[in-house]
């Protein structure tokens, strides 16, 4: 699958090997985390058995927007297992 979703300055942008999805767009200056997690419910849905996702933001991502991401991430509205292995990668956006 290839998973990665990056914490981009308009949004969330989650890509894999099919190609890049709609951005998830802030709120304001706010991410998005349930919009997030919303999406990837839907390609947790088609891909069951994938646990891995890479996690991309640049030098200046704030932690706790770092933290949130990786929740909303790991499990999905009723507290299920969905991309609980994630892989860090420094990104310049």
């Amino acid at each position: 699958l290839n998973l990665t979703i990056t914490a981009g300055a308009k949004g969330f942008i989650i890509a894999a090997s099919g190609g890049v999805m709609p951005i998830v767009p802030k709120k304001g200056d706010v991410y998005d985390y349930k919009g997030l997690t919303t999406k990837l419910m839907e390609i947790k849905k088609e891909f069951p058995d994938e646990t891995k996702a890479t996690f991309n933001a640049d030098a200046s991502t704030e932690y706790r927007v770092v933290v949130e991401t990786l929740d909303a991430m790991r499990e999905d509205t009723n507290h299920n297992l969905m991309f609980p292995d994630v892989i860090f990668s420094a990104g310049i956006l």
